[in-house]
């Protein structure tokens, strides 16, 4: 017989909700789940080993409702949460930071939640979360979102100076460079996904791994990586990593997908990006688009319009000096993976993603292929397709550095530092 293990509770400005138990990091797992109800009234319910703590919130542009957790051990079918019912298009889950992880739900249409809570088994060990959502109309969905306080804006005396820090034309030349590897998606959020149901984030994290090993293993140069595992980070956590440490080079690893991604497709090959406030063409900008989707694949809200900055001298002279940086990290690139695995009619593109927007760190976005292109997903999964794609990009930052240090900015007519020791 189940019991009550805490009120229903009814969600009254789409509040943070808690449970009654807490668990243990690591101590909580999913076992199954299943979606019940009609088109105007779902109810998601999650079967779990154990009681545990919850928060429950709604963000819209899509509309999602989230419910962050303790760390869960999510032992779900492959597929779980990727066909939608009733008021329920899809939902995803995952690690979004040590010790917490999250499921996100997709709705068609606004909703409210009607109730939220946990029930308990006495006899079986285990328990069920049930979140039951309501159709509603945007106006009410709206009415009930957390509180948004309003951007202070800048007063018209402020100095330009006060708004934007002075930038270094670029860091400090270092005797080892510290090269950032930023392997795309994670946790609850999947990146593409193939016919055969393989995760773009798990073939990118392995394709990282091994081109970090490979830079790392001649001592040329040190590495940091934003993820080392299965844990979603922010667009704007990902650029603060590489700013915060002062990288000299920034390269998001990445795998594409058509639109069709449930079915094998023709089109395949990997395309180097970088930077530019105008797309170079209409697909580069639906890729940024979906790339930059990110944090609301993963119950974030949409990360800030960096658009907005006031310019100053400093500012648009170092991105003059990373743009010219990153034209020879495209080039050098474009070499190294057409040396192993077939390019895009156009391999170098550019489109105005969010992770390549540091003025101070020179930056790619590598899509190391097609999920859904057999011959690029069968590269992107074996270890020996993984280490032939870490090599290219190993041998590309090499190459860029090599270019660099032969004074690309000194025929910029910019100065810089002399290595620190």
């Amino acid at each position: 017989m189940l019991k009550l293990a805490t009120l229903w509770l009814s969600l009254m400005g789409l509040a943070a909700l808690a449970g009654a138990a807490s668990a243990r990091a690591g101590d909580v797992v999913a076992l199954s789940t299943h979606l019940s109800g009609d088109a105007h009234r779902t109810i998601l319910t999650i079967e779990l080993n154990r009681l545990l703590n919850y928060k429950v919130f709604a963000l819209d542009n899509p509309y999602r409702v989230v419910v962050d957790l303790p760390e869960v051990e999510f032992r779900l079918p492959k597929l779980a949460g990727s066909h939608g019912f009733g008021v329920v298009n899809d939902f995803r889950y995952g690690m979004v930071g040590p010790g917490h992880s999250r499921l996100v739900i997709t709705t068609g249409v606004p909703v409210l939640v009607e109730s939220a809570g946990l029930l308990s088994s006495d006899n079986a060990g285990t328990a069920q979360f049930k979140i039951a959502l309501v159709a509603t109309d945007p106006q009410t969905f709206t009415a009930h979102l957390p509180h948004r306080a309003a951007k202070p804006k800048v007063a018209a005396t402020d100095t330009i100076d006060n708004l934007v820090p002075m930038p270094q034309i670029a860091n400090p030349r270092r005797a080892i460079p510290l090269i950032v590897l930023d392997p795309g998606h994670g946790g609850p959020d999947s990146g593409a996904v193939g016919p055969d149901s393989a995760d773009e984030k798990n073939m990118v994290l392995a394709i990282g791994k091994k081109a970090r090993d490979l830079l790392q293993s001649g001592g040329k140069f040190k590495v940091l990586m934003t993820r080392e595992s299965d844990v979603f980070i922010t667009l704007k956590g990902r650029v603060d990593f590489a700013e915060q440490n002062k990288a000299d080079l920034l390269v998001s690893i990445h795998a594409d997908s058509t639109n069709n991604s449930r079915h094998w497709q023709p089109v395949g090959g990997a395309t180097i990006y970088t930077r530019s406030e105008t797309a170079s063409d209409e697909e580069s900008r639906l890729v940024a688009m979906k790339e930059n989707m990110s944090d609301q694949l993963a119950g974030e809200a949409l990360p800030a319009d960096e658009g907005n900055a006031v310019s100053n001298i400093g500012l648009d002279l170092a991105r003059t000096e990373t743009k010219a940086l990153e034209q020879v990290l495209a080039e050098q690139s474009v070499a190294r993976f057409s040396a192993v695995m077939p390019m895009t009619s156009e391999p170098h593109r550019s489109a105005r993603f969010y992770v390549l927007k540091s003025p101070e760190v020179p930056a790619m976005l590598a899509e190391t292929g097609y999920v859904n292109n057999r011959q690029d997903a069968l590269r992107l999964q074996s270890a020996e397709g993984q280490r032939k794609l870490a090599e290219a990009i190993a041998n590309a930052v090499r190459a860029y550095f090599t270019e660099r240090d032969k004074g690309l900015a000194t025929m910029l007519g910019l100065s810089l530092p002399a290595p620190v020791q």
